[in-house]
């Protein structure tokens, strides 16, 4: 199995983060979706700006 390199683990995890945000502008129309991205957000609130990465 290959090693992860660690800077593109971190881009992918930020994309992921990016769509949380992304959909929670439709929250608004789809209240329940809050319940479901509530558990992402926390974890978006407590990661280092940008997922951590440097450049």
């Amino acid at each position: 199995m290959r090693q992860l390199d660690a800077e593109v683990l971190g881009f992918v995890n930020a994309v992921g983060m990016l769509r949380v945000v992304a959909t929670l502008m439709l929250v608004p129309q789809l209240p329940e979706l809050m319940e479901y991205l509530e558990p992402a957000v926390d974890h978006w609130q407590r990661m280092p700006f940008a997922g951590g990465m440097n450049n």
